[in-house]
């Protein structure tokens, strides 16, 4: 405007300067700059979550969305305006400045959060001589089960994907090397044959569930799923979340696998499949295949997350979708298949 060949009929002086790196809450920064005042967010908290944080304030060039003096965006969906916001001007505090968005490549997935089975972009990059690494949650539209949107929980859940992941195999509290666990794994089997206890959890793909009720009946071992651990009542609303927190819940039911522990004095070996709740199940010997670690077991192996294999789940609705492999490790994990044909060895 300076140097330009016109004659400005405003001073530079008297341009209105909006705020800046504004913390609405529930994980969202506004730039007051950036904003064309198209009133989706404002519409959305006003038609769907029906909350009213946000709203229009000012007139004219000093018109700008903000919330009530000393109130925050406060509800179980707020994130979702980020990708309602057509100019940036609403972001995420988590994923802001972390990636450019151009780097990252979007794969098409099922949120594991919960029953209801929304649909997911999974974001991620692999850089140079790093691990595939992701980088956020998006919803994906299925008018069937989620629309457009997905809650603020199973868009931040990614972090489960690569934070405190068993990586190493743990033998009576020592890191051992993958060899000397399965061979102490198959040790313990054949000590304990026809005294044993699958535990399955129903996070796992109706594929993986299938592979341990084979297992289990070539082991002459008995598979159970117990429910209890994963129903939360104060997570539940009545639209995209559910009260049941188990992602494969339905195909538990489908497949007829127990959800209740059989009634014995004794238990010979205990194996977990990344089952919640089993330190309170008293065996002789216990293994445990986890993705994440604090596991207390004579046997601990690490697990394939639900992203580095594909799947088919089931929601509490009956609707059965596909999950392609997301991440591939430069050092991968052992899937619950590869582990299940890893045992073809060992007979009842």
């Amino acid at each position: 405007m300076d140097y330009g060949l016109y004659d400005s009929h405003i001073a530079k002086s008297d341009k209105v300067h909006h705020k800046k790196h504004i913390d609405l809450g529930s994980e969202v920064m506004l730039d007051q700059e950036r904003c064309v005042l198209c009133a989706r967010c404002t519409r959305f908290t006003s038609d769907i979550t029906k909350t009213h944080e946000l709203g229009i304030i000012g007139r004219g060039d000093h018109a700008c969305v903000s919330t009530m003096p000393g109130k925050k965006l406060d509800n179980a969906y707020a994130m979702n305006v980020v990708d309602l916001c057509p100019v940036g001007a609403l972001t995420s505090k988590d994923f802001r400045f972390k990636q450019r968005v151009w780097f990252l490549t979007s794969t098409p997935s099922v949120c594991h959060g919960c029953a209801k089975g929304c649909n997911i972009f999974i974001d991620h990059n692999r850089e140079k001589y790093k691990d595939d690494t992701v980088y956020r949650f998006r919803p994906r539209e299925n008018q069937q089960i989620n629309g457009h949107f997905i809650c603020d929980t199973g868009r931040l859940s990614y972090k489960q994907l690569q934070t405190e992941r068993q990586l190493e195999p743990i033998f009576e509290a020592e890191s051992v090397e993958m060899d000397v666990a399965i061979t102490a794994l198959k040790t313990m089997l054949k000590m304990h044959l026809k005294d044993i206890v699958i535990l399955a959890s129903p996070d796992l793909y109706t594929e993986e569930l299938s592979s341990l009720m084979s297992l289990a009946e070539r082991l002459n071992a008995t598979l159970v799923c117990p429910m209890e651990s994963y129903h939360d009542e104060s997570f539940g609303d009545d639209w995209l979340k559910s009260t049941q927190r188990a992602a494969n819940a339905k195909a538990i039911e489908q497949l007829a696998i127990e959800t209740t522990l059989p009634h014995k004095q004794h238990i010979g070996l205990l194996m977990s499949f990344d089952h919640h709740d089993f330190s309170e199940i008293k065996s002789d010997h216990s293994v445990t295949f986890q993705t994440h670690t604090g596991a207390k077991a004579d046997l601990v192996l690490p697990l394939a997350a639900y992203s580095e294999v594909a799947g088919t789940l089931v929601n509490e609705d009956g609707i059965e979708q596909w999950c392609k492999q997301v991440i591939h490790r430069k050092e991968p994990l052992h899937s619950v298949r590869e582990w299940v044909r890893l045992l073809e060895g060992v007979e009842s």
